[in-house]
């Protein structure tokens, strides 16, 4: 099963912004049943934003395109983004006319292009389109397209600090870089509770540096195998953590009943070890005697 990236960082953004910002998916770009794999975040609230990093730039209405781990930068990805960002756009503001609201003006949108990474070649080609780059701290960029600010953000390149923590979790980074991210983590347990299912699925080579640093910390914490496969999905936990580590935290009835509403028992079945498989076995022929 392919990962669906862009929902994932939206759910990562939705609890880390939801105080200040509604955030959708699968945005419908005008009246023709087209949706794009967009993020929208809408300001909801009045009152000032506690943000320091990226989200410090956010504006009201705010269109971000969210490239997965695996996904290079290209160009046409910020022309599409653009193209579908206007039309966005439009349906919004034709929402507010019959609403009787007024008009959301074009300063007040935004749009963002976030990748895994930004080289100079591709910041080279942005700038030939949408003119000269404004730095606006360490893997973030600023230009201007019909009067609207386009943000250009580099995953790989943003520093560890927690309003970035959802552009490193979904990524493939140094030891370095994701033992930072666990200490920075594991500090608050209201974000250890956040983040640890993600850390664990994408992450699980600092497993154990995470857990040693959650009990010295005062944060004590075990796998939340439930929340995990509620995200993933089973298929996907175990391939990345492994069928033996699902069945040891959450329990052979809660993996066949897993399995079952999931409708994926033959190929759960292909990836159990024989004596797993008598096990399997032996709970379905109890529940089906």
């Amino acid at each position: 099963m392919a990962i669906q990236w862009h929902p994932l960082f939206a759910e990562l953004l939705r609890q880390q912004l939801e105080e200040h910002y509604d955030v959708q998916i699968n945005v419908a770009v005008g009246d023709v049943p087209r949706e794009a794999d967009l993020v929208l975040l809408r300001r909801t609230s009045t009152s000032g934003t506690p943000f320091h990093g990226v989200w410090r730039y956010l504006k009201t209405w705010n269109i971000l395109e969210y490239k997965g781990p695996s996904v290079s930068a290209r160009i046409d990805h910020v022309d599409l983004l653009i193209e579908l960002g206007l039309g966005i756009q439009r349906r919004l503001n034709a929402e507010r006319a019959k609403a009787r609201q007024a008009k959301m003006a074009d300063a007040d949108v935004c749009f963002w292009y976030v990748a895994n990474r930004l080289g100079r070649r591709f910041r080279r080609e942005v700038e030939a389109k949408l003119g000269p780059l404004q730095e606006r701290g360490q893997g973030v960029w600023q230009s201007r397209a019909l009067d609207r600010d386009v943000f250009l953000v580099s995953g790989a390149d943003v520093p560890v600090e927690l309003d970035n923590v959802p552009l490193h979790i979904l990524r493939q980074e140094s030891l370095e870089k994701q033992l930072a991210v666990g200490k920075l983590v594991v500090q608050d347990q209201s974000l250890l509770e956040r983040y640890a299912p993600y850390l664990e699925t994408f992450h699980p080579e600092v497993l154990k540096e995470l857990q040693v640093m959650a009990r010295t910390a005062g944060h004590p914490f075990k796998l939340n195998m439930p929340a995990i496969i509620e995200v993933f999905g089973l298929e996907e936990v175990v391939k990345q953590v492994g069928l033996e580590e699902v069945v040891k935290q959450v329990g052979m009835d809660r993996v066949i009943e897993q399995v079952r509403k999931q409708k994926g028992l033959a190929k759960l079945v292909r990836q159990l070890s024989p004596a797993e498989r008598i096990e399997l076995k032996r709970h379905l022929e109890r529940d089906n005697p």
